[in-house]
């Protein structure tokens, strides 16, 4: 298959059902083999990886069970990331294949 003028190999029916000809999965091959796709998701890895530096676990020496607003809004910022790491994992699944073919997602 060619993708943005390379050779990619591919598994030739992801899920049982994608073709290599299913307008569907040629523009999430398209998408996922985009640079900028990358680039996204490693930010979002940074961000997350600092937002669970930025914890605080203060109250736990107070003794007390009150856990801050700060972390409460860092908790709603962890799940945000949470839903574009499983977008970006059921976006390749659907582009690469699950594991049938070598170059699958989770053979990759």
């Amino acid at each position: 298959m060619m993708v943005n003028g390379r050779i990619i190999y591919r598994d030739p029916c992801s899920l049982f059902c994608l073709s290599y000809t299913n307008p569907l999965r040629v523009w999430l091959i398209n998408l996922v083999d985009y640079s900028m796709f990358d680039h996204f998701i490693t930010f979002v890895i940074v961000i997350n990886s600092a937002l669970l530096g930025m914890r605080d676990f203060s109250f736990r020496l107070r003794g007390s069970d009150d856990d801050l607003a700060w972390n409460a809004r860092l908790e709603f910022a962890g799940n945000i990331l949470s839903v574009i790491f499983m977008c970006e994992c059921f976006i390749k699944i659907l582009a690469h294949g699950f594991v049938s073919h070598k170059t699958s997602y989770l053979r990759d």
